[in-house]
């Protein structure tokens, strides 16, 4: 089925391509005043001001002079009524032909028919060189913060992303993917932006709800533990009648991490890691063992997915968590790259 297409200015536009059309020459849809009316304007001001040149001046020195003492203007905090705003809307949508011919076809809610529109590099370049040097004052920071506040915990905002087809629409242009890939890589090529990643990460696992709702949903990301090769370990375990437990579901915690077995029988603090030749290549064993220490004096065994591929792999794997258990030292194995 063909998307519907509608007639503007003598051609014919999908809804698609209009709003695009809109979006390229958005200066055509700005309202002005006529030569005429902005004629008027200037010889009412000029009358006014004709016999005392000035009086800008002097007004524009006493109302910072006003703001400086503290000086509330009188529309400060207040908003129009629901009945102003519709006025205001139908007069600027009437006055201008261009708008009140595109208001036939799009609707005078012209914002919700522009979700999704890609807008063109000169517009978001004239957009960019405009906001530049501007910085939001601390009250218009705080009042968008309670404002998304308000917006997440009612449910008028949902996770504060863009709606699914909205983000398709977007990275189906192969230009902003380069660019916002571009963007990011040069961003993180400054120490000053690393550094205060870093430190707003801190920031962020220093608050405990945020911990405890981050490490969470970590567990829930290991419901498809175990692995095979950890379900190779609890059955050997079992076989074998050896004092450990499987806590790898994420049960147990030290410090953000989550250990995959720990020995049950309280007769020693010992931890077993199940590590894949793969995704722990570049770990650090000696790292891992100064973190459980730190959290109880913990010894670890750390065990690699290839020691259950060679020949005798039970008898070798027995003897070496015995030796484990009874704290004998144990040949470290290497990991290969």
């Amino acid at each position: 089925m063909s998307e519907q297409q509608v007639m503007f200015e003598g051609k014919w536009y999908t809804i698609g391509e209009l709003k695009q059309y809109v979006t390229e020459h958005s200066e055509k849809f700005k309202y002005h005043h006529s030569k005429e009316t902005k004629q008027k304007i200037s010889n009412a001001i000029k009358l006014k001001y004709k016999n005392n040149p000035d009086i800008v001046k002097r007004m524009t020195e006493s109302l910072k002079q006003k703001y400086k003492n503290g000086w509330i203007g009188p529309r400060k905090g207040k908003k129009h009524s629901g009945e102003t705003r519709r006025k205001m809307r139908k007069n600027h949508w009437t006055k201008n032909p261009k708008y009140a011919e595109l208001a036939k076809v799009l609707g005078t809610n012209f914002g919700k028919s522009m979700k999704g529109v890609i807008h063109s590099d000169e517009w978001n370049k004239k957009v960019s060189e405009a906001l530049k040097g501007k910085k939001k004052s601390k009250e218009h920071i705080e009042k968008m913060r309670k404002s998304l506040l308000e917006g997440y915990s009612s449910g008028r905002i949902k996770h504060g992303h863009p709606s699914p087809e909205t983000m398709k629409t977007i990275w189906s242009n192969p230009e902003y993917k380069k660019r916002l890939s571009a963007s990011h890589k040069l961003r993180w090529l400054k120490p000053e932006f690393k550094e205060k990643m870093k430190a707003m990460r801190k920031q962020r696992w220093s608050n405990m709800d945020f911990r405890n709702y981050m490490l969470k949903k970590m567990a829930e990301g290991r419901k498809k533990r175990p692995t095979s090769v950890e379900i190779c370990l609890i059955r050997f375990l079992e076989k074998h009648k050896l004092p450990f437990k499987y806590c790898g579901d994420g049960s147990i915690w030290f410090g953000g991490t989550n250990p995959d077995f720990i020995r049950n029988d309280l007769k020693a603090r010992q931890i077993i890691e199940v590590w894949g030749d793969y995704w722990h290549r570049l770990d650090n064993v000696e790292r891992v063992k100064n973190h459980y220490q730190r959290y109880g004096n913990f010894e670890v065994l750390v065990i690699w997915e290839r020691e259950f591929y060679i020949e005798n792999w039970e008898e070798v794997m027995l003897k070496k968590i015995k030796d484990f258990m009874s704290s004998k030292n144990i040949p470290e194995v290497k990991c290969v790259a």
